[in-house]
């Protein structure tokens, strides 16, 4: 294996970088065919040095902008809580955004005002529909963040995962029962 990486790793690393992480695109404008583009980035995104590189890269962004676990955190936790009834008057009316707070703005994934009018052309009705941020899947990133779920698959006994293994691959080899065969 190489010790330095290959200028066009580089220039793919760079690409990456520089088009929001898109692997695919990143390969294609540095030339790659079509093909490996679309079967092959582990090729050139599985390296080794280009892994560490990216990583590296990753690790400069993230303190240039500030982003540290504890902001990734604070900035689910207020997803996970926002509250639709937050943004909305005494009246239940949507307060306009330009009095929003940022706690409440953060909240929001999606803000649609359509405007109704009548055969004259007068307005006659505003309605805001306010989506909110995926309060769930918040929750569940931070959980993984505080390391909250087990997600590691342990095996009991080797032997015994081996030997389970080879006796389905035995019955893969014999064919379905007799039973089944008759239908």
């Amino acid at each position: 294996m190489p010790k330095k990486l290959f200028n066009r790793h580089r220039l793919v690393i760079a690409e990456y970088m520089r088009n929001g992480f898109n692997q695919r695109k990143a390969m294609r404008a540095c030339g790659y065919s079509e093909e490996t583009c679309n079967t092959g980035t582990n090729l050139v995104f599985g390296h080794p040095l280009v892994k560490a590189e990216i990583d590296r890269l990753m690790a400069i962004l993230f303190e240039q902008e500030g982003v540290t676990e504890e902001w990734v955190i604070a900035r689910l936790k207020k997803f996970a809580d926002f509250d639709p009834v937050d943004v909305l008057d005494d009246d239940g009316k949507v307060i306009p955004i330009s009095e929003m707070t940022h706690k409440q703005r953060a909240g929001i994934a999606e803000l649609t005002v359509g405007h109704y009018f009548d055969s004259d052309g007068k307005e006659q009705d505003i309605k805001v529909t306010v989506k909110a941020r995926d309060a769930l899947g918040a929750t569940d990133k931070l959980a993984r963040i505080l390391g909250m779920y087990n997600d590691t698959v342990g095996l009991r006994d080797e032997n015994e995962t081996i030997e389970r293994i080879l006796r389905a691959r035995e019955r893969a080899a014999m064919g379905p029962p007799k039973s089944m065969e008759d239908e």
